[in-house]
């Protein structure tokens, strides 16, 4: 027999199937492990066409040939045979459905390519195939299941996602692009599922994410997670975020089906000796280096500058350790403390204002609370510099179309929509076993320049009851709005969302640059159903710069005066128009409150 010619593929691949039938079709992403095997997920709405088999499908797989140096070569169109189909852990479900459990989220592309598809009726499988006999041996350029870490996964570390978005679209255009990001956040004990802020399209689904290693080809580091979900709604609004799943969770899983499986004599004999060459391809300890780098390098590797070190970890430095969640009556925002001792919690204005619209309302403390949700501790809390105005225009996190007008400005509101609260804390160790700690000067950014790499935190879109840490995403600071020489307005590329609001933006080192106010909505019409309610741009979002409130708390800890904050006051126009957008013209403000 003649033995095959030996190929290098990139372990990330692109699946497709024709349907015989009415059931499901697959254009998705992948992962093909060594001995031509290859893990897809696959969703699907309750109530839709029974889930794929071979009996039903032709299944096609794209794979991108590499060369020595790790470049791309040609792409390889070959034929897979269905394996078996093993359903995602008990875990992953349960926490997915909590997770989404409101109507309000809905999931793109499902099976039917529904825009409306809720993912509370989402099920959740994965497909194994196998390459089918082709003249060649395909291989990839590293044993992937070797790589994969048992580190736990944390908040704010820096990943790659390796996928084909619009899948079959145009491989030779999109196939195995690359895009970057942070974990924004883990869910459940062992990280089983995680969200990322990396960029995703139809098509992604099965997709590869990787830790960003700067001292490895590509950048490419630890197998972490497949991208499950790559496109979220909440509401009319894309949130850009995408949900993965933990690699090991899947090998876990699979294993475990297949160790059930060996027992059930009614599975196709093409099982065997499958199972064990899978099982041997999952058992490995030493990673198969295939791919040469010259000496010379690894100099000539370049870090992107919207990705952060890897080697700092956010969630483990002081000022994201304390962010906290600020209520008031049924909405909420997030906060930050900076004095343990004194009990000092930043937070936007807007989210302590009464949110049934009283503006005549003069005590804003009545429902005022601060709570750590994973920890299940809640503080009532005092604003320290509490004022009102019957022309102050109240914003919520719960409606999407609120637009801070600039009529609403008066003296009597803080101008930098920031409040300042003391939390009614019977002894400062409650915060410190909380793993709290009061803020230095080091933990504060008061220079900062454009294009500098940032994340933004807080509690977005899912409230107390899901008892999660804060979430993170990153960008760069893309604008700085200046007045008489000093800086009064950061602008990010961060994605922010409802409920960040008063949650801080911090630096590369985790340092605190400013606090998050609000994002963009551009009142536009929409195309479906003549929408007039605009797009919002959570990708362009503002805050208030740091430089501005940490020599006031500085102020405040020395003098025990709430009078120092009646610097957050202004009546300059030119500074006014700065933060309502009209600085160039007269026309409706876009700032949406979160």
């Amino acid at each position: 027999m003649m033995q095959k010619s030996e190929i290098y593929v990139s372990p990330a691949c692109l699946i497709t199937s024709n349907s015989k039938d009415n059931s499901l079709k697959i254009n998705n992403s992948g992962i093909l492990l060594n001995g031509g095997f290859i893990i897809t997920p696959v969703l699907k709405d309750e109530g839709d066409s029974p889930i794929i088999n071979d009996a039903n499908h032709e299944f096609r797989v794209i794979l991108e040939e590499i060369d020595e140096h790790g470049s791309s070569k040609t792409i390889h169109e070959v034929f897979a045979m269905y394996i078996l189909t093993f359903n995602s852990s008990n875990n992953v479900r349960k926490h997915i459905k909590t997770l989404f459990s409101s109507s309000q989220w809905n999931y793109f592309p499902s099976p039917n390519h529904k825009i409306n598809s809720s993912i509370t009726s989402l099920e959740i499988n994965f497909l194994l195939l196998k390459i089918e006999n082709s003249r060649y041996s395909y291989r990839t350029n590293f044993n992937i299941l070797a790589s994969v870490t048992d580190d736990r996964l944390r908040t704010g570390e820096p990943i790659l996602v390796v996928s084909t978005p619009f899948a079959n679209l145009s491989p030779k255009m999109f196939m195995n692009s690359m895009s970057s990001g942070i974990i924004s956040n883990v869910v459940g004990d062992d990280g089983e599922v995680f969200l990322i802020d990396g960029r995703c399209a139809p098509g992604c689904q099965g997709g590869t994410v990787y830790r960003y290693r700067p001292d490895c080809y590509d950048h490419v580091g630890d197998l972490i997670g497949l991208v499950l979900i790559p496109i979220l709604w909440r509401g009319k609004e894309y949130v850009g975020l995408a949900v993965c799943c933990n690699i090991q969770h899947v090998l876990r899983t699979l294993t475990s089906f297949l160790a059930a499986a060996s027992l059930n004599t009614e599975l196709t004999p093409k099982l065997f000796p499958s199972v064990s060459s899978l099982e041997n391809s999952i058992i490995v300890h030493n990673p198969l280096q295939h791919i040469t780098i010259s000496p010379n390098s690894s100099s000539n590797i370049n870090i992107s500058p919207s990705l952060p070190s890897p080697n700092i970890s956010i969630s483990s430095r002081p000022a994201f350790r304390n962010v906290v969640y600020v209520e008031c009556r049924n909405s909420w925002g997030s906060g930050i403390v900076v004095d343990v001792e004194g009990g000092l919690v930043v937070t936007c204005y807007h989210v302590l204002a009464s949110w049934n619209g009283d503006t005549e309302n003069e005590n804003l403390n009545c429902d005022a609370a601060v709570r750590i949700p994973h920890l299940k501790k809640r503080y009532s809390a005092k604003i320290l510099n509490n004022c009102s105005s019957k022309n102050t225009q109240i914003l919520n996190n719960n409606q999407n179309t609120q637009i801070h007008n600039s009529s609403s400005s008066s003296k009597n509101q803080p101008f930098y929509d920031v409040a300042v609260l003391k939390l009614a804390v019977t002894s400062p160790c409650e915060l410190y076993e909380c793993g709290m700690t009061t803020l230095k000067e080091v933990d504060v950014c008061l220079e900062f320049s454009l294009g500098m790499s940032v994340y933004a935190c807080g509690h977005m879109l899912f409230d107390k009851w899901h008892s999660l840490k804060p979430s993170a995403t990153c960008g760069i600071i893309s604008k700085i709005s200046y007045h008489r020489h000093e800086p009064v307005l950061i602008q990010s590329s961060s994605c922010v969302h409802a409920g960040m609001s008063g949650g801080p933006l911090l630096d590369g080192e985790g340092r605190i640059v400013g606090i998050i106010v609000s994002n963009i909505r551009h009142p536009i019409v929409l195309a479906i159903k003549n929408d007039t309610s605009g797009v919002c741009y959570p990708h362009i979002n503002q805050h208030v710069p740091m430089s501005i409130i940490w020599p006031l708390i500085c102020q405040y800890l020395k003098t025990k005066s709430d009078h120092v904050f009646e610097k957050l006051h202004t009546d300059d126009e030119s500074l006014i128009d700065t933060w309502t957008l009209n600085a160039s013209a007269k026309k409706p403000a876009l700032m949406c409150h979160l």
